[in-house]
């Protein structure tokens, strides 16, 4: 652990003002440090700025820290640094008021206090007007006709201290600063005491107590939660963000307020049913404020400045009151609050530091009767943002550790993603290859998706919490091996060519294409996956099944045949591989070979074109087949491939290079 000074300059007041906002009066600085500081660092950060030589000290100590931000915890603001912020230009920063109490206290802000002239009675005092500020919209309960009303109106934040130029001495209020009566002059007997209470037992603290509930300042303060229910759930945000938190609650379907404190502020999530409905905070933010969307639902300035002011007079919640005028419906009234809990939820996906607690309350349900956030489809967005905004070498550098783990899918969790918005790569990726077990190399050699789009599909499924990374899949490691060897024997028979899926040549004619079947059919049997089969393997044998029978009902047809023989060779071709077929055969003939013999003579009768050019090869095929020692000989087995059909397929390739070389000379 070391100290080091840290200099962070701004260029504009707007910049300064930012930064405020942002970190500063919560307690946190995020600023480029180099070399990079180590957690638990103390920095001395000199806030400083282009049109000032005054300088802010706050001390701090480093949370987080890499090569382009280090992330510090602010000690708490001396009076010092507070004035120099103000100096700088950040009015908000000033030192918190300090009460007066006697003349000494010269250094306050003030008011004297002067009594009438003698036989005069005091007007009475005009009534002091606040300064007025929106309310935070984070303190905007629902309005009762949606639902229950909240027990208590929410508390309106105060504006901030702007620091007077003035000083006014205060004078204390005291006997020997009003002057004594004239004699003769009537002053009135004092009033008598008034009668204590009867019950003057303080407020016990016990939620069941109503003066007690009754005292609490709203929600998101202290003493409000302290009457909450009981901790159900916790955690800590620096462990796990606030985006695996909210899809813990919400797989959990829990209904409830999920109180958050971090850094310096509080902030409680209203759900029902695992989705959030509503949002509180113990004080504002810009662009939370609830007149912010209900302006965009046709609620006026006027409008909501009427609402605010019969809630600072009445207590009645300003969304009641515009629902209660007809200036705005139920449902536009809705429609606002969840556009703002909307809001609020994307700012806090990236929360990482601060703890947070979940409290049962089913009560919510009535206060909040309609459907919160669609949480998946909101944390789908952000996860695919933040996957989008990594540059292409960062995101590499990132994934290359997990290029050899195996992507295993969380099958409690799959039901998330019943309709995102995945284009078709990844939907492919999603339904046949995460129960695999696949590594991120065997996909990439699947050639499922480009590289980098799909490390960031995993990346954004990784933040759903769809699937992990492991290094060994333990007990499943042999039935995904299965399911592997599987997929990529449907992908063969699928993706090859019919004759090459049936393990056949594409001279073969129907004894060989109905051996290669049964291989095929045999190799891909349940049998072999007896002790690993489940609903997906027997799926992906099944599959394999009725596209072998496809394929065999095709090429069993000697239309068919010659279909898929078209895409290979042309007329000149074929006439060359009868010719070597039957030089071939008779060479077999002549080793005593008959069967293979046979096998030859019988391709050529199917691969000779018509005509002249293969009416000669079809007549010497049928001449050696006449001949009862070759014409009944025993086919050779399909799954024992002859040199023969390597020396034709050799020949057909020169034959088309060398056709592809004079049309290049052609064309030169």
């Amino acid at each position: 652990m070391e100290t080091r000074d840290v200099l962070v300059r701004y260029e504009t007041v707007a910049e300064l003002e930012t930064a405020w906002n942002r970190y500063i009066k919560h307690g946190a600085l995020a600023t480029p440090v180099h070399p990079p500081a180590h957690p638990g660092d103390i920095l001395n950060i000199r806030i400083a700025a282009t049109w000032s030589a005054v300088e802010a000290h706050i001390d701090a100590q480093v949370l987080q820290s890499t090569m382009a931000f280090t992330v510090a915890n602010l000690a708490p603001l001396t009076d010092e640094a507070r004035e120099a912020l103000v100096e700088l230009g950040v009015a908000e920063a000033a030192p918190p008021r300090v009460v007066v109490e006697s003349d000494e206290d010269a250094d306050a802000d003030a008011v004297t206090l002067t009594l009438p002239p003698e036989g005069m009675t005091a007007p009475p005092p005009t009534p002091r007007i606040e300064p007025k500020k929106e309310p935070a919209a984070v303190e905007e309960p629902l309005p009762p006709s949606l639902g229950a009303a909240l027990a208590s109106a929410p508390p309106i934040p105060q504006p901030p201290h702007q620091p007077s130029r003035s000083r006014i001495k205060a004078v204390a209020f005291s006997p020997s600063v009003a002057k004594p009566p004239k004699p003769g002059q009537h002053r009135p007997p004092p009033a008598p005491p008034a009668p204590a209470p009867a019950v003057s037992s303080a407020p016990s603290g016990d939620p069941d107590d109503l003066r007690y509930l009754a005292s609490l300042s709203g929600p998101a303060r202290l003493d409000t939660e302290s009457a909450l229910p009981a901790i159900a759930r916790f955690g800590d945000l620096g462990e796990s963000s606030w985006r695996d938190a909210l899809l813990e609650l919400y797989t959990a379907n829990e209904t409830g307020v999920v109180v958050i404190h971090g850094f310096r502020e509080v902030r409680w999530a209203y759900l029902v049913d695992g989705r959030p409905v509503h949002f509180a905070g113990d004080h504002p933010h810009p662009g939370e404020f609830l007149s912010d969307f209900v302006r965009e639902v046709g609620v006026d300035e006027a409008k909501w400045r009427a609402a605010l002011r019969i809630q600072k007079f009445t207590g009645m919640p300003a969304g009641l009151f515009l629902v209660s005028r007809g200036w705005l419906s139920e449902q536009g009234l809705q429609k606002a609050l969840l556009a703002r809990a909307e809001r609020i939820a994307e700012r806090l996906v990236g929360a990482n530091f601060g703890k947070w607690s979940f409290h049962p309350l089913d009560e919510l349900r009535h206060v909040y009767p309609y459907k919160g956030l669609d949480v998946v489809r909101l944390l789908f967005k952000a996860e695919r943002l933040a996957a989008n905004r990594i540059e292409d070498d960062a995101l590499i550098d990132r994934m290359k550790q997990h290029y050899d783990h195996h992507v295993s899918q969380v099958k409690e969790r799959l039901h998330l993603l019943d309709g995102l918005d995945f284009n078709p790569h990844e939907q492919l990726l999603i339904a046949d290859y995460l129960s695999g077990g696949w590594t991120i190399k065997e996909l990439l050699g699947m050639r499922v998706m480009e590289e980098r789009p799909l490390l960031r599909a995993l990346l954004v499924l990784m933040g759903l919490g769809v699937i992990e990374m492991l290094h060994e899949e333990g007990g499943r490691a042999r039935r995904n091996r299965g399911e592997r060897k599987l997929f990529i024997a449907l992908r063969n028979v699928t993706k090859r060519p019919p004759f090459e899926a049936l393990h056949c040549h594409w001279t073969a004619v129907e004894p060989e294409i109905r051996a290669g079947w049964k291989r095929t059919v045999a190799e891909w049997s349940i049998d072999r996956f007896q002790d690993v089969a489940d609903d997906r393997i027997r799926d992906l044998i099944r599959r394999i099944k009725v596209r072998a029978d496809e394929l065999q009902t095709l090429l069993l047809t000697r239309e068919g045949r010659d279909a898929e023989r078209k895409k290979i060779i042309d007329e000149g071709l074929r006439v060359m591989a009868s010719d070597l077929l039957i030089k071939q055969a008779d060479m077999e003939v002549y080793k005593g070979n008959v069967g293979l013999a046979r096998s030859c003579y019988d391709r050529v009768l199917e691969l000779a074109p018509k005509g002249d050019m293969g009416s000669e090869f079809r007549a010497t095929a049928k001449e050696r087949l006449s001949n009862p020692t070759i014409g009944q000989a025993r086919l050779p087995g399909a799954d024992k491939p002859d040199p023969i059909f390597i020396r034709i397929d050799k020949a057909v390739a020169d034959a088309k290079a060398k056709a592809e070389e004079l049309e290049k000379a052609k064309g030169g």
